[in-house]
């Protein structure tokens, strides 16, 4: 707000005070009539009276003006809260593994160059492991690592948030070999991510075949979860200081 509007609104501000004070005069002069007409004169009454009501209608205009000032800065701030939500949203709304996939396919014919291969490949590795746990888990009744699962989700919505920042970045960076350090960097974080998430269905394999304790199998298994989210962290680096 300008110093312009700061003043106005100041002066909008002393708008129910004058006509507060403006009707309250106004009712004493109506109570007081005669006293004040033998005072100072049936003219002089009639000017006071006429200026009261000029106060207190003074006074109504710029209350009004203050509301109205407040409803359209109150609208303003709705308006901008609706703006930074909405870029908000389409900055990180959900992805789905079928839109990534979509996404993809479209980059590819954009891009017939790219190897947009690799990374559906270890798409298709991601399904390959989270088929191959809940086989495990439902097979072994393990419902004292059913969360495990839960570890896996967090790790494809990851994934899948990545190679949307990739395909928003290929948009607008100049061309595929400026885009390749970035498209890298990705591969090889999954690649690490599935190293780990490798080794977390080997500790409930080894579980389930009783080479494990279930002490251990649970420390090593947070150890795995670990180090998977280790990579959610790692994982904005290589794509957004490049």
């Amino acid at each position: 707000m300008n110093k312009k509007n700061k003043k106005w609104r100041k002066l909008f501000s002393f708008g129910v005070f004058f006509f507060i004070i403006g009707i309250a005069l106004w009712m004493a002069a109506g109570i007081y009539r005669s006293e004040l007409v033998i005072r100072f004169g049936i003219g002089a009454y009639r000017v006071i009276r006429g200026a009261l009501i000029a106060l207190a209608v003074l006074g109504g205009i710029l209350f009004a003006c203050e509301i109205y000032f407040d409803v359209k800065a109150a609208r303003e701030r709705k308006r901008i809260a609706e703006e930074k939500q909405r870029a908000s949203d389409a900055a990180y709304r959900p992805t789905t593994p079928e839109l990534i996939r979509k996404g993809l396919a479209k980059a590819q014919r954009e891009h017939p160059a790219f190897p947009f291969d690799r990374c559906v490949m270890q798409m298709d590795r991601m399904d390959g492991f989270q088929e191959r746990l809940h086989a495990l888990l439902t097979e072994n009744d393990l419902k004292a690592f059913a969360y495990t699962e839960d570890i896996l989700q967090d790790a494809e919505n990851e994934m899948c948030g990545d190679i949307r920042a990739f395909l928003n970045y290929l948009i607008v960076l100049e061309d595929d070999t400026t885009a390749r350090p970035r498209y890298e960097a990705m591969l090889a974080r999954n690649e690490t991510r599935f190293v780990h998430i490798q080794e977390l269905l080997m500790t409930l394999a080894d579980f389930v075949s009783e080479n494990m304790s279930p002490g251990d199998a649970a420390a090593k298994i947070r150890g795995c979860n670990e180090a998977i989210r280790e990579t959610f962290v790692q994982n904005d680096a290589p794509l957004r200081e490049y």
